[in-house]
This record gives C-alpha cells, sequence and structure tokens, in this order.
C-alpha cells in the first residue's frame, strides 16, 4: 500500500558541505521529501532504529545525505557541485527512479514527484518533492 507523507527536516547549518547553503537559498524553500512507507520513514528520521538496521557508520552517513536533500532547493545541484554524491537513473525494477550513494554498498532509491506523490520527470533544477521509496543495499549482502 502507497503511502505518502512529508517531512521538514530541521537542520543545523554548519553540518552541510560549504556553498550548499548560499543567497539563492535565502528564500528558505526546502526540498520535500516523502516515503514510500511508514517502515522508510522510520530508518530516515529515527536515528535509533537506522543504526539499528544499518549500522552506525551507514546510518550517521544517511543522516548526513537527508540533511543535504532537506536542504536543497532542487536536485540540479547533486549533479554539479556535489556530484560525489553520484545521483544516478536506476534500471529495470527502478525504471524512472534514481539513487544517491551513501556508502559504497548502500543508497538512498527516490523518484522526483509533484505534489500528488505522482513521477515528475521535469529538468532537476525544477524538481523540489522526491519520494524516498527504500534504503538499501543494492548488492544485497
Amino acid at each position: 500500500m502507497f503511502t505518502f507523507s512529508y517531512i521538514v527536516v530541521i537542520l543545523y547549518y554548519s553540518n552541510l558541505p560549504c556553498g550548499l547553503i548560499g543567497y539563492e537559498r535565502m528564500s528558505f524553500l526546502l526540498m520535500l521529501i516523502g516515503f514510500n512507507d511508514s517502515d522508510v520513514e522510520r530508518i530516515c528520521v529515527d536515528a535509533k532504529y537506522a543504526e539499528q538496521r544499518l549500522g552506525k557508520r551507514v546510518a550517521n552517513k544517511l543522516f548526513q545525505r537527508m540533511e543535504w536533500l532537506s536542504a536543497a532547493n532542487n536536485l540540479h545541484i547533486f549533479n554539479t557541485q556535489y556530484a560525489f554524491l553520484r545521483i544516478h537513473k536506476l534500471k529495470g525494477n527502478y525504471k524512472d527512479c534514481y539513487a544517491i550513494d551513501i556508502t559504497e554498498r548502500y543508497r538512498i532509491v527516490f523518484y522526483p514527484c509533484n505534489e500528488d506523490g505522482e513521477y515528475d520527470q521535469s529538468d532537476f533544477r525544477y524538481v523540489s518533492i522526491i519520494t524516498i521509496l527504500e534504503v538499501n543495499n543494492h548488492y544485497g549482502d
């Protein structure tokens, strides 16, 4: 069953990479982040639960990535200034989805969407809403 909920993450800007928050961010627009289901939401917002499921190192990096996603006003910045996060389009069962690396093995799988939670294939400069489908180990071990 598809559920969709938004969160707004309160950020500690000192943890963000230099330059992510600039004059263009003065409007205080943040990425809206929805979740495919309550388990995905819990992993992404509950640090203790994420650490139990993913381990301390992966959970810490997940929360770092969530802060960066939340602070961005669109996805385009992840293709330019922060390319090290390796945002990339997926194939197969994840057609129309994208992933951002957490570690070498773990990733956040999401799709850009509109206010109704429907897939939005707009230019990343205009995408400010995403739905996270899952956080997974894409090698399955």
